[in-house]
């Protein structure tokens, strides 16, 4: 029987790069939540995924089911759920809420709550072997120092209701013993490091598009805090290999960890490429980056030994920055948004 996975999240940053390395690196089947009015908006919504992707020759092996993780049963009809449990052998749950600036109640509902959801169908899978969950390691909350990949519960506070609720999830699929869980932790995702393509400008982005406008003179930030980034093609690569490993690895941090860039060395990058003073770390909170200071004071080390055992170490942020900030000014921070293939298309013409 042809191996399938119930993936959630396939549209949106991470989930949409993942399914690409399903569909380009395995041979499996893919059964894609997809949050559409009806089944035929969920096709055509995920096939503008693909076509975004370029994969198009994939969409035989992909199946789009309409519904939405914030809805009771997925929004999945009983025998929709019974068609699904009785497909998949393996599932990799992307979907969630990464805004900063939601409420508690609201991020709950989507994060911890619509994870809820996706375990109980994943429990009524008999052939389930793996059950991939995306969570991030800012888990780690306002905890200074290491912090392992056994690490979860020390005590720590949280500087959004985004950080918690990723934690109260993670907290709920370490809770289900039978399920075969694998967590995945990355930090900060930016845009991948061979094409510098992103569909998604926020965290990093917004302070740096800031700064190329020259809107910002001033950060107040701690230059010695520690910016953990890493590249989208190393999560996505990163979660497939936590699915095709023969077991369970456990949690596995995608990060930069030890090779995470200090505060002072991105602003210096940011000034190289753009041609202009760095910014002065002090000073008042510029207006409307607020959400994104805390993450500009950290002082977590993220340890990854786990996932450099299984081969996955993330490339330095000097590497491939440059090729985030060309790719951010060619489509205007976003607003000229350039499909995957041509980012790829560019680069191959490049080298």
């Amino acid at each position: 029987m042809t191996s399938c996975v119930f993936l959630t999240g396939a549209t949106g940053f991470v989930g949409s790069e993942t399914l690409a390395r399903l569909l380009e690196r395995t041979d499996r089947e893919v059964v894609a939540l997809v949050r559409a009015p009806d089944a035929e908006g969920a096709r055509e919504r995920l096939h503008g995924v693909l076509e975004g992707l370029g994969l198009e020759d994939g969409c035989g092996r992909v199946h789009a089911v309409a519904g939405d993780v914030t809805a009771p049963g997925l929004g999945l009809s009983e025998a929709e759920r019974f068609a699904v449990a009785n497909r998949i052998d393996a599932v990799v749950h992307c979907a969630a809420s990464v805004s900063f600036t939601l409420g508690l109640p609201e991020s709950r509902a989507i994060n911890v709550e619509g994870t809820r959801r996706v375990v109980e169908l994943a429990e009524r899978a008999p052939d389930l072997e793996r059950f991939v969950h995306v969570s991030t390691a800012y888990v780690a909350g306002t905890r200074p120092g290491r912090f392992t990949e056994d690490d979860l519960d020390r005590g720590q506070d949280f500087r959004n209701a985004y950080e918690q609720s990723k934690w109260e999830a993670e907290r709920l699929v370490r809770g289900h013993a039978g399920l075969p869980l694998t967590v995945v932790r990355p930090s900060i995702v930016v845009g991948d490091s061979q094409t510098g393509w992103t569909s998604a400008f926020n965290v990093v982005y917004h302070p740096l598009q800031a700064f190329a406008r020259g809107l910002v003179d001033t950060i107040p930030a701690d230059p010695s805090s520690i910016v953990d980034v890493v590249p989208v093609d190393y999560v996505a690569d990163g979660i497939v290999a936590a699915l095709e490993a023969p077991e369970p690895p456990g949690t596995l941090a995608l990060v930069a960890g030890d090779h995470a860039p200090r505060l002072s060395e991105l602003t210096d990058a940011a000034a190289r490429f753009f041609d202009r003073p760095p910014p002065a770390l002090e000073g008042e909170p510029p207006d409307g980056l607020e959400a994104f200071l805390p993450y500009f004071t950290v002082q977590t080390v993220f340890d990854d030994s786990r996932a450099r055992a299984l081969g996955l170490e993330a490339p330095r942020i000097e590497s491939y920055f440059d090729r985030l900030m060309a790719f951010a000014v060619a489509t205007r921070w976003g607003k000229r948004p350039a499909p995957r293939t041509t980012a790829i298309a560019r680069t191959s013409r490049a080298a």
